[in-house]
């Protein structure tokens, strides 16, 4: 006989099933939009029509303050023309790889019966919550993660400039130098100053656009500095570079400092469980024959 908590779960997985064909109906409209993008950062992305369909259906504006939030987010991983289709494939993501937890799980409940069945469904609902918010904080993670890969090459960055402008070297020809000795992300993104001069932006505009695509503080003061150096001169700008780059390889050392002590922090945990089974393995034997 099935029990209430069995015919609930049968309800939740028809309904969820039925929503989710619903929502895959139609979705070959959408598979000149899910083609660029990457399967790796991407996974299960011929699902997604499920989260398009969710928001077309549902008539959702993209004008929440969570969208301002990660249209800024996302202008900072991407190029300007194409935040609105990364704001769409964000949702539809999200809301597809959740729907899509939330109904196998509840499958696998249904299956399961008994009284494992509740708790099978609770996990499975916390995992699909889980699902929910790792989609949600991955842009902030994406940028922290290139922020500190930016913190990395940033004090290799101002010795080269530094070196070059104290040569003679005029800035524009001291950046693009530099910019072309590495692929990292910080070269790259020095890179695309160039490609912006050559379009047509000024010099000091291009350097301000760096400092805002890569919200880091440090270069932003970097780039302001050197927006008032050009005025000044290649004197001044040369001595600029040089305290700077002495500044920043301090502030690298002092970073590195602070991740050996978090790296020691984490490695205590393991050595704590390992001596707790040395002790259990000592311990057990010594009371067993104290019990005899």
């Amino acid at each position: 006989m099935i029990s209430w908590t069995q015919l609930i779960l049968l309800v939740i997985e028809t309904v969820l099933g039925g929503l989710t064909l619903f929502l895959m109906a139609g979705g070959e409209k959408y598979e000149a939009l899910l083609t660029p993008l990457d399967d790796k950062e991407y996974p299960l992305k011929d699902t997604y029509v499920i989260g398009m369909n969710w928001c077309e259906k549902s008539g959702y504006t993209f004008r929440t303050e969570e969208d301002k939030k990660l249209r800024k987010e996302l202008g900072l991983l991407c190029e300007e023309k194409y935040v609105e289709y990364y704001l769409r494939m964000f949702h539809a993501r999200r809301v597809s790889i959740t729907l899509l937890c939330l109904f196998g799980f509840t499958a696998v409940s249904c299956l399961a019966g008994g009284s494992d069945a509740l708790l099978v469904f609770l996990v499975g609902a916390m995992l699909s919550g889980t699902a929910w918010y790792y989609y949600t904080t991955c842009n902030a993670e994406k940028i922290k993660e290139r922020t500190q890969k930016y913190m990395s090459d940033f004090p290799d960055v101002l010795s080269k400039l530094a070196l070059l402008v104290n040569a003679g070297m005029v800035m524009r020809e001291a950046w693009e130098m530099t910019a072309s000795s590495a692929d990292r992300p910080l070269y790259q993104e020095m890179r695309k100053v160039g490609e912006d001069i050559r379009n047509g932006v000024s010099e000091a505009q291009a350097y301000y656009l760096f400092g805002i695509r890569t919200v880091v503080p440090e270069i932003r003061k970097f780039t302001s500095s050197v927006i008032q150096g050009l005025e000044k001169g290649n004197k001044e700008l040369a001595y600029l570079l040089a305290d700077m780059s002495s500044e920043m390889w301090e502030t690298r050392k002092q970073a590195v400092a602070r991740q050996g002590e978090l790296a020691s922090g984490k490695l205590m945990i393991p050595m704590l469980i390992m001596f707790a089974g040395i002790l259990v393995m000592v311990l057990v034997p010594v009371f067993s024959n104290l019990g005899l």
